[in-house]
């Protein structure tokens, strides 16, 4: 019975957490555990940012994820077209991707270490001197800018291959088309392979007739149908008895 109702709010709980946590933290201008072990502080302009600035770096790291992917699950939820459901999963792999990309400038500038922060306007100070260099976070910002290059070199791909795929799909179709307009032309007891008389009337699994011979020495070259284009089996013709049109 918990295992159920925790399955029915796994989304909303991480975000009740967070708010509790922030807001006993970031809200009462005290540090996270994490800054407090790093000695780092808040700071806006060189001082603590104020309330409506904590508010703000709260609501856009703790709620807008959150939102985001509610308002996509209520979509996919409500049946939303097909168009408009890639459009939001591209909005959303789009938000992910330049997160990351945020990351790995951070990895180089040292500044805002999430969108969030830079949104806010609230970046990171140390409490204490620094007597040892800066470690090279560089390194970690050149493999990461790596990633995300072959990342988007093969999205780009994938863009292309799926592009090519619906115009090859069009033009099947409109060949589909073409095919059953002169199946229509042809129409009576005539094979459109071999353009006579139909000798032992063979259908095909979509539907269509022709002689036997005919159909099965095409199926040998390609093994599609001559009228729609469709892929077809030669363990699926049914021979015709007394048939005709």
């Amino acid at each position: 019975m918990v295992d159920g109702r925790y399955s029915a709010y796994s989304k909303e709980i991480p975000v009740l957490a967070g708010l509790i946590y922030y807001g006993l933290t970031t809200m009462l201008r005290r540090t996270t555990v994490g800054e407090e072990y790093c000695d780092i502080v808040q700071l806006y302009d060189g001082k603590a940012p104020g309330t409506a600035r904590r508010f703000s770096l709260l609501g856009l790291h703790v709620l807008a994820p959150y939102v985001l992917r509610r308002v996509l699950n209520l979509q996919e939820a409500a049946g939303a077209s097909e168009v408009r459901l890639k459009f939001l999963a591209r909005l959303e792999g789009l938000v992910s991707f330049l997160s990351r990309v945020h990351l790995a400038v951070f990895y180089f500038t040292g500044t805002f270490y999430d969108p969030s922060h830079r949104l806010a306007g609230i970046r990171y100070g140390f409490t204490r001197h620094m007597n040892a260099a800066r470690p090279p976070y560089v390194v970690l910002g050149v493999l990461l800018a790596i990633q995300l290059v072959v990342q988007t070199m093969s999205t780009i791909k994938e863009g292309i291959t799926e592009l090519t795929a619906e115009k090859d799909a069009n033009q099947v179709s409109q060949n589909g088309s073409q095919g059953e307009e002169q199946a229509a032309q042809w129409s009576g007891q005539k094979c459109v392979i071999c353009m006579g008389d139909r000798v032992n009337d063979t259908a095909t699994g979509c539907g269509h007739v022709f002689c036997w011979e005919c159909i099965f020495d095409w199926c040998q070259l390609k093994e599609e149908c001559p009228s729609c284009r469709q892929t077809i089996d030669t363990k699926k013709f049914i021979k015709l008895e007394h048939y005709s049109i």
